[in-house]
């Protein structure tokens, strides 16, 4: 997936990225039976929560920034932003 938006750099001034990244959607771990009902007793495996992947952000000029920890997690944040907004795109449609 690709995310066009802005970031600051190390003297704070801000500048046009592309973040190049992958969502994956939690999934459910798995679940013991209860009352002879399958999946819906205690857990047996913890849940996986979504996660988000930046492979690589670029600069407007194409070249592959660096960014410090701190950014790359605002980045991600966002990203998980642009997921949600596009499932609620969806789910209205």
């Amino acid at each position: 997936m690709i995310l066009d938006t802005y970031s600051e750099d190390a003297d704070g001034k801000e500048l046009a990225v592309t973040v190049h990244y992958t969502y994956w959607r939690g999934c459910k771990g798995a679940r013991d039976s209860c009352g002879g009902v399958r999946g819906v007793g205690p857990p047996l495996e913890p849940d996986d929560p979504p996660e988000v992947e930046i492979e690589r952000v670029v600069g407007r000029d194409g070249k592959e920034l660096e960014l410090a920890d701190d950014v790359l997690e605002v980045l991600r944040e966002l990203c998980f932003e642009a997921v949600a907004a596009a499932d609620a795109e969806w789910a209205d449609d």
